[in-house]
Parts: structure tokens; C-alpha cells; sequence
């Protein structure tokens, strides 16, 4: 073996079997590294792809409104007023997957993951979902969920709502303040929130969801989860 130099051992001029990490290849200097830096290359790459998928993973099990208060929570003493919802769905044939679940499913409060068929559906394209909300309240930001597009098994989700319009009212057969309209999209998060530009400084207790077209699909269409978020008005009593 050649001797070697310990000024070059010093700087890592030599592999762990003495030869040197430099060649030379028709007059043309390239490197070779050791194969312990090549894979720590590759994990790093590895460990990049996994933060990249948690995040994701992350986003959708915990969207920032589920940190926020929900004012249309059964468990909190929000109701749906069937009398002026939409009615529930009946599919014709036994062997029908859906389950008739009534609209006070959507105000149990779901989180991801999100069971494929625990919904409320009404028949067609359009539809109503009126709710007492627990208190009364300025209303912020509302979340719409529906199982998301990896969970079915068609890959596609066209019972979801798409468009969509939300009224505040004062009293129940009050006349209703238009506070937007809306898009749920397709290819998005399952529980995907929308912020209230319009009447924020309005007190509702009431809400009503005019789903105006869906997906796709013209038997039915499913609703899952709603939320309602805002802010109690400063003279209200808080629980």
C-alpha cells in the first residue's frame, strides 16, 4: 500500500479501506463519495416525504375551526327544526347501502375520519337544513363536511353539496339576512371552513344552509358534519 499522508488523513482525504475519495477519469476529477453519506442523503430525502405527509395527514384531522367553538352542537343545545329542513331521503330498494339517518346528524359534532354513509341525505340536488343555534351569536365562519374523495369507493364524491347559500335570522320566522354564498370543493379537505364577510356584527340564533347544487348526483344529496362558529355578544350570559 502507498504511503499515506497524515496531513491528508486529517481532512478525510482517505476511505474506510484506505483509498482515496478523489479518482481520476480521463484527465477529469470527479468525486466518490462513501457509501455512509450517500444514504444519509436518502433518509434525509425519506424523512423530508414523511413531514410532508404528516403535515397533510395533520390538516385534515385537525382543521384549525376544530379548535374553535361550535355553536351548532346538539351536545350543546343546538337543534335542527325539521319543520323547516328538508326531509330525509328514502331510498327505494332494500338493498340500498345508505342509511336513512335523520338531520340531526350533522350536529353531532363528526370528526375526521369521517364513516362513509353516516349522513343526512335529502332527495335531489337542492336542499334545506334549518338550526337553533345554542346561543345567539355573531356569526364568523361556518364548516361544511362531507367524507372526502380517498374514502369512497368510486373516487368520487358527487352526492357532496357545491354550491351553497347561509341566512342568519333573528327569530325563527324572521326574515332572513343573506350572510354569503359558497363553494365546497371536490378535491379538497373534508371539513373545510368559510368566513362570514357579511352582517358581522349581526346577533342570529337561527341559521339556515340552502344547499343550491351538488356534485353530480340527482337522486340525493348528503350533508355530514356543520359547524357554526362566532362569538357571543359581550352583554349575553356565557354558560
Amino acid at each position: 500500500m502507498a504511503r499515506r499522508s497524515a496531513r491528508l488523513e486529517n481532512t478525510r482525504y482517505y476511505d474506510v479501506d484506505g483509498s482515496p475519495r478523489i479518482s481520476y477519469s480521463t484527465g477529469t476529477r470527479r468525486h466518490s463519495f462513501p457509501q455512509d453519506q450517500v444514504n444519509l442523503r436518502s433518509l434525509r430525502k425519506e424523512l423530508h416525504h414523511l413531514q410532508q405527509d404528516l403535515g397533510r395527514l395533520q390538516t385534515m384531522a385537525h382543521p384549525q375551526a376544530t379548535l374553535w367553538g361550535n355553536f351548532a352542537l346538539a351536545s350543546h343545545g343546538a337543534q335542527v327544526l325539521t319543520a323547516f329542513s328538508s326531509s330525509t331521503h328514502q331510498q327505494k330498494g332494500s338493498s340500498s347501502w345508505l342509511t336513512p339517518y335523520s338531520p340531526w346528524e350533522v350536529i353531532k359534532g363528526q370528526y375526521y375520519p369521517l364513516v362513509p354513509g353516516h349522513c343526512w341525505a335529502f332527495s335531489g340536488q337542492t336542499g334545506e337544513l334549518f338550526v337553533a343555534l345554542s346561543q345567539k351569536i355573531h356569526v364568523s365562519h361556518i364548516t361544511v363536511g362531507h367524507i372526502s374523495k380517498e374514502q369512497s369507493v368510486t373516487g368520487e364524491i358527487l352526492s357532496a353539496p357545491k354550491a351553497f347559500a347561509l341566512y342568519g335570522l333573528e327569530e325563527v320566522d324572521g326574515p332572513k339576512v343573506h350572510l354569503g354564498t359558497f363553494q365546497y370543493e371536490s378535491d379538497g379537505d373534508s371539513f373545510q371552513t368559510f368566513e362570514i364577510k357579511e352582517h358581522t356584527s349581526n346577533i342570529f340564533r337561527f341559521v339556515k344552509l340552502e344547499v343550491l347544487t351538488n356534485h353530480g348526483l340527482e337522486d340525493y344529496t348528503c350533508l355530514y358534519s356543520f359547524r357554526v362558529h362566532g362569538k357571543i355578544p359581550e352583554a349575553a350570559t356565557t354558560w
